[in-house]
């Protein structure tokens, strides 16, 4: 009698979980039934922690909106008395879901490509009919991913799968290829439904013409930064996949892109590109719950690779994973530390007229703001600003600092596609508001001239800015200043700037850094031809100039190390023949916050 009731209860419970399965299309309550192998140690994994939906506080995204974070992921591994579980995997799954278009960038061997096939197999069952497409670079990689899919799908219990709807009839899924014992091959699975739907899941190759003229439901791009043909094979399935398909593309990271050309590394332009339409996620080595950094720092399959490559495989940062090369400038160890010590902004923010008086801009919040705050203006503090102006045109940006000459903190941090006028007129109310700052602009081969004019003669009722550099030669005895306002970028004092900031990063004096600065830093090369070091071909270092014509004026005028030579503002000299504007409040604007 017990028997009969437990078979009874079975059979009640099979119906209440197929119902989850075929009707509510519980996806990660169908892979909670799946069971796997580990090629590396031939244990048995499943996804039973999949089953229920994420609690609050289990997982979230860093600050940066981008980097996957878990209960104790700073925490030891589990073998050294961690806590670490597999439960952020549901955040992976709830997103494929909702999800058209993905990019995740992540460590090796943390199973999100398991994840993905799990997915596959899981829709494959509740959209019979659909095909989807995986593709790798080689094609024994595919028919290997395929092998996987396959394993999830053959570890379905049989009362999933002789009970599926396939339009109004329900019945069993037969396997059309491969043969019956057979592993699928080339050839791939292809399932036939009650209703003689078809669904093919498909090995596919880099070939660039490979998935041309066919429509799918899914197309998986794995280890996609390591297809050499991406952008083609992108520009096939795309149209393929219309807006109702779904694509994804997982991988390590391998090598960058160029993005004056666009050459390069295809998987890197499209993460780099927030507007590619592709949504991003970073997920570090450390999701495993048997890594720490502990493990980072003495597991052979770590210690073995050389610092880019291990960057490379199991990143901390996103930032560090389009590993560095062997050319880069600055101290590779330094830049690693500074990956913990990367600032995010405040709040963006620009310049605004006020309602009556366009002679008198404000600081105001802004999302799309060119300017991001980091330390607000103190009244007991001063400061310094240095801008590298851009022409306007082409892919080169004006960028300028704001440091505190007390601190060595960079308080704002400028980057923007705009014309010389318009970066002078921003250059000025940053100046005024954090205690008429001393502003330096850097001149080479014309460009910042026209700035410096701005700034010097004053423009649209702006009086002259009264607190500009003058460049000093310390190389000659005298140190004789020069005529002209600006930060000159000859060789010789190129030479000294750059080996200033390159010292400032190996000595770690700078408190942090930022996102953006850090980027460019691992771009900033040696070169056998031409200026060097520079940005690699293709990138550019307008912020690592910036930052170092910054530095250069903290060296020379800052509290903390000394001065060069003491400043000469322009207030202290005879002033030019001009009229203030009428009504122009410069104290209110030395001091006022944004709101």
């Amino acid at each position: 009698m017990s028997q009969l009731l437990e078979l009874r209860l079975e059979l009640l419970r099979r119906e209440r979980d197929w119902r989850r399965i075929f009707i509510e299309k519980d996806i990660p309550f169908l892979m909670s039934f799946m069971v796997a192998i580990d090629s590396r140690t031939g244990d048995t994994f499943t996804f039973e922690h999949l089953r229920e939906p994420l609690e609050e506080g289990e997982v979230w995204l860093d600050a940066d909106g981008i980097t996957l974070r878990c209960a104790g992921w700073d925490g030891p591994a589990n073998s050294r008395g961690g806590k670490k579980d597999w439960r952020w995997q549901r955040y992976i799954v709830d997103r494929i879901v909702s999800t058209r278009r993905r990019i995740d960038l992540k460590g090796r061997q943390i199973g999100d490509t398991w994840i993905n096939l799990g997915v596959d197999v899981a829709e494959a069952l509740l959209k019979p009919g659909a095909d989807s497409l995986i593709y790798r670079q080689k094609e024994a990689d595919a028919i290997d991913n395929i092998r996987r899919w396959w394993i999830l799908y053959g570890s379905l219990p049989t009362w999933i799968l002789e009970r599926v709807p396939s339009g109004k009839k329900v019945g069993p899924v037969t396997v059309s290829k491969p043969d019956r014992g057979d592993r699928p091959g080339r050839d791939g699975v292809s399932l036939k439904f009650a209703n003689n739907a078809f669904s093919d899941i498909l090995p596919m190759t880099s070939a660039g013409s490979s998935g041309h003229g066919r429509s799918t439901r899914k197309i998986m791009l794995d280890e996609a930064a390591h297809i050499e043909s991406l952008l083609d094979i992108r520009a096939a399935v795309e149209p393929a996949a219309g807006e109702l398909g779904d694509i994804a593309m997982i991988s390590t990271a391998h090598g960058r892109s160029n993005p004056d050309t666009g050459e390069g590394n295809e998987f890197h332009r499209v993460w780099v590109d927030e507007e590619s339409g592709y949504d991003r996620i970073f997920l570090p080595y450390n999701l495993h719950p048997d890594r720490d950094e502990w493990w980072y720092d003495h597991a052979e399959e770590v210690r073995s690779l050389p610092m880019w490559k291990r960057q490379e495989q199991f990143p901390r940062k996103w930032q560090e994973a389009f590993a560095l090369s062997d050319r880069v400038f600055f101290d590779e160890d330094s830049l690693t530390w500074y990956l913990e010590h990367i600032e995010q902004p405040l709040y963006r923010f620009e310049f605004r007229s006020e309602e009556f008086s366009f002679r008198i801009k404000k600081a105001v919040k802004s999302r799309n703001g060119h300017m991001k705050m980091f330390r607000l203006p103190r009244s007991d503090r001063k400061y310094a600003i240095m801008g590298d102006p851009a022409s306007g045109h082409g892919r080169d940006k004006s960028a300028a600092y704001v440091i505190d000459l007390t601190t060595s903190e960079l308080c704002v941090e400028y980057h923007a596609k705009l014309g010389e006028d318009e970066f002078a007129e921003d250059l000025y109310w940053l100046g005024k508001w954090y205690n008429t700052a001393l502003i330096g602009v850097e001149t080479q081969g014309g460009h910042g001239t026209a700035t410096v004019i701005a700034l010097r003669d004053g423009a649209e009722a702006r009086p002259p800015y009264p607190k500009l550099y003058k460049h000093r030669n310390e190389a000659r005895r005298d140190h004789p200043d020069s005529n002209t306002f600006g930060m000159p970028m000859d060789p010789k004092n190129r030479n000294v700037i750059v080996n200033g900031i390159e010292a400032w990063v190996r000595e770690r004096a700078l408190p942090f850094i930022t996102e953006d600065l850090y980027y460019e830093m691992t771009e900033f090369v040696r070169h056998d031809h031409g200026t060097s070091p520079r940005a690699r071909d293709g990138s550019h270092d307008d912020l690592v100039m910036s930052c170092a014509g910054v530095l250069d004026l903290f060296r020379r005028f800052g509290q903390t190390l000394g001065r060069a030579h003491k400043v000469k503002p322009r207030d202290q000299e005879p002033r030019r023949e001009r009229d203030v504007p009428e009504k122009f409040d410069e104290a209110r604007y030395a001091k006022s916050a944004p709101h």
